[in-house]
């Protein structure tokens, strides 16, 4: 079987690869947000919007005829307006899944307590600072300090030139890699579909608890200014108040488990893309894998 029989028979999983990755980085987090910013915000909103702000009473109009109830007639109704939603979601959730990983990244990093040995890939860099960026500064030693040296020669950089780290070297492997070697882009694929949709969430759960932290001071605002006002219409601490709430309380706590584990996610993936790499170097099945690279690959033998 030839290069080109090989790519078009991997093609039809390479969409469905990208799919998932699309389906679980953009759509899911729109759908999460957009749903949940009813009772974070919109509700207790409108329940003061509609206290202090009452419509003018009146007799509503009524419609002549009978309502047409058909099957046909509610789906013409309901599909387009799910479609609708739908789009509008993916449309959000792009917003959030284009947000840059690395706030998420270093939000982690700093709520893991075993980096607090600053003996992994994340270390103070000299001149003060400890820069999360992936890939990370400190890869290199890293490797070396595991003894992962076959893997420690396929990195361009060490602490004494840091010029040479970009993520587009990252970037550049997992391209190789899905044009020579299609079959291996799936477990690549699965950890970026896992780290795009923590990240995605980690930035709708910290947009989340903004919304509901304002909606919660609207409510208890409005509330405390309609007891101290007798001439304002009434407005009692109710269960509205518990939705903001709730939703600020669900997002923290779900902000907090993705930076217990949204750093190793990423160390991870960037060791699984140096594994991918050097296996298909070592065996020439991709021989060309590390051009361009300052690398001091040489030795082929399998390790």
């Amino acid at each position: 079987m030839n290069k080109q029989a090989t790519i078009s028979e991997f093609e039809p999983q390479s969409a469905i690869r990208d799919f998932i990755v699309e389906f679980l980085g953009c759509l899911v987090p729109g759908i999460a947000f957009l749903l949940t910013t009813i009772p974070a915000f919109f509700i207790p909103v409108a329940t003061v919007a509609f206290t202090f702000l009452a419509p003018p009473s009146g007799p509503l109009p009524v419609l002549s005829g009978p309502l047409p109830t058909t099957v046909g007639t509610v789906l013409f109704m309901v599909i387009p307006a799910l479609l609708a939603f739908l789009v509008f979601a993916y449309i959000v959730g792009h917003l959030f899944y284009r947000q840059d990983p690395k706030n998420a990244d270093r939000a982690s990093f700093l709520r893991i307590p075993r980096h607090e040995g600053l003996d992994g890939m994340v270390r103070p860099v000299e001149g003060g600072g400890t820069p999360v960026e992936f890939p990370y500064h400190f890869l290199k030693q890293y490797l070396l300090d595991r003894g992962l040296t076959y893997l420690a020669d396929c990195v361009p950089w060490d602490p004494s030139n840091f010029k040479h780290r970009c993520k587009h070297f990252a970037n550049a492997l997992k391209i190789r890699i899905h044009m020579e070697s299609p079959q291996a882009v799936a477990l690549l694929a699965r950890n970026e579909a896992h780290i795009r949709l923590s990240s995605s969430t980690w930035y709708v759960c910290r947009t989340l608890m903004c919304v509901s932290a304002l909606g919660l001071t609207i409510f208890v605002v409005a509330a405390v200014v309609s007891a101290l006002a007798p001439a304002l219409p009434a407005l009692k601490f109710s269960s509205v108040a518990l939705f903001p709430f709730t939703i600020f309380v669900v997002s923290w706590l779900t902000k907090w488990a993705i930076e217990r584990a949204l750093h190793y996610q990423r160390e991870r993936e960037i060791l699984f893309i140096l594994e991918t790499a050097h296996w298909l170097y070592v065996t020439d099945r991709v021989p060309k894998m590390f051009d361009g690279f300052e690398t001091i690959k040489q030795d082929k033998t399998p390790v």
